[in-house]
């Protein structure tokens, strides 16, 4: 699934999603089970692959 900006998704297990290069999101887990992400990239290897933030500011 590639991500649109502005449009807000749901993911279960199994699911993907693609995003866009620059793209600013949050993500949020809403059940009391633990969440196991994958991630890869095809950032230069001294690029972080993502820039956390307070989620409060979001």
């Amino acid at each position: 699934m590639i991500v649109q900006q502005g449009k807000t998704i749901q993911l279960t297990v199994g699911d993907f999603l693609v995003e866009t290069a620059g793209m600013i999101h949050y993500g949020e887990n809403q059940t009391n089970k633990s969440v196991i992400l994958l991630s890869a990239s095809l950032f230069n290897a001294n690029q972080p692959k993502a820039i956390l933030t307070n989620p409060e500011n979001r």
